[in-house]
C-alpha cells in the first residue's frame, strides 16, 4: 500500500483507537455540536478478499474525530472464510473538520458529480503497523489464489486535507488532488 492517506482513511486501513488529542471531553456517537458527528459508529467494507473495518468516534463540543481502522484478510473471495491475517496500525487518527463545501467527486459512479462533502484534514504521527495472523509470511498475507502484500509497515507521519461524503449508511473517504476529490476504490457500509 503505497498510499498512506488511502491506508489512513480507509485501510481502514488500520488504527486502534487512543484517547482523542485535544481535551478532556467525553466520547460520543451522538450529534453535539460536532459537525462530523453524522460519520461516528462503525462502518466496514470488503474488497476481494481483505475487509476493512473503521471505528469512528465524535467528541462533545469538538470538531474533530478520532479514527480506529483495521484490515482482515480473509481465505476465501467476499471475505468468507477464516481470517488469515489483520493489520493494525497502533496510531490514533485524528480528522479535523475544515468545511462543508461543494466539491467535484470522483469515483463514486461512473462519472464525477458536484457533491456537498465535508472537508477534513487528516493528522497521524509516525507509526509501525502490526500484522499478524496464520497466512502472515514477512509482510504479505496468503489466502486461496494469491497473497496480499504491503510495500512496508512504517507509516509516515500524515498531515494531509482529504474529505468524508456520506450517502444513507455508507461513507466515501476521499483524498484530493488538484481540488478533484476521488473516492476510495471500496465504500464502507455502517454496520453499528
Amino acid at each position: 500500500m503505497k498510499n498512506t492517506i488511502k491506508l489512513i482513511l480507509a485501510t481502514a486501513s488500520v488504527a486502534l483507537l487512543a484517547a482523542c488529542g485535544g481535551g478532556g471531553g467525553s466520547q460520543s456517537t451522538g450529534t453535539e455540536n460536532n459537525p462530523l458527528s453524522k460519520y461516528a459508529g462503525t462502518f466496514s467494507g470488503c474488497d476481494g478478499y481483505h475487509k476493512r473495518t473503521t471505528t469512528i468516534f465524535s467528541t462533545v463540543g469538538s470538531t474533530q474525530l478520532t479514527m480506529s481502522v483495521q484490515m482482515d484478510v480473509y481465505e476465501n473471495a467476499s471475505c468468507t472464510g477464516a481470517s488469515l491475517g489483520t493489520l493494525r496500525m497502533p496510531a490514533s487518527i485524528l480528522a479535523t473538520f475544515l468545511s462543508s463545501s461543494a466539491a467535484t467527486v470522483t469515483g463514486i459512479t461512473s462519472s464525477s458529480q458536484l457533491l456537498t462533502i465535508d472537508k477534513i484534514n487528516v493528522t497521524a504521527p509516525a507509526s509501525t503497523s502490526t500484522l499478524t495472523g496464520s497466512g502472515v509470511i514477512g509482510r504479505c498475507v496468503y489466502y486461496t489464489n494469491g497473497n496480499l502484500c504491503f510495500d512496508t509497515l512504517i507509516n509516515s507521519a500524515t498531515d494531509a486535507n482529504a474529505g468524508f461524503y456520506l450517502s444513507g449508511n455508507t461513507i466515501y473517504t476521499l483524498t484530493v488532488n488538484g481540488g478533484t476529490y476521488k473516492a476510495d476504490d471500496t465504500a464502507l457500509i455502517r454496520i453499528n
